[in-house]
């Protein structure tokens, strides 16, 4: 999610795919859902591109 609350990447059964290469920089929340797991993961992490444009 974006600090507005929108989902920016969702997925099934992930497998390490994204990489935040299509998002600007920004802070990103997560949530992941885990099988067998009674709560959620969750998270942030920030996106700083150093020029990578």
């Amino acid at each position: 999610f974006n600090r507005w609350g929108e989902v920016v990447y969702e997925i099934q059964n992930y497998r390490n795919q994204w990489d935040g290469r299509d998002v600007p920089d920004g802070t990103y929340y997560y949530e992941l859902l885990v099988d067998g797991e009674k709560d959620p993961f969750t998270g942030h992490l920030t996106i700083l591109s150093s020029g990578r444009r």
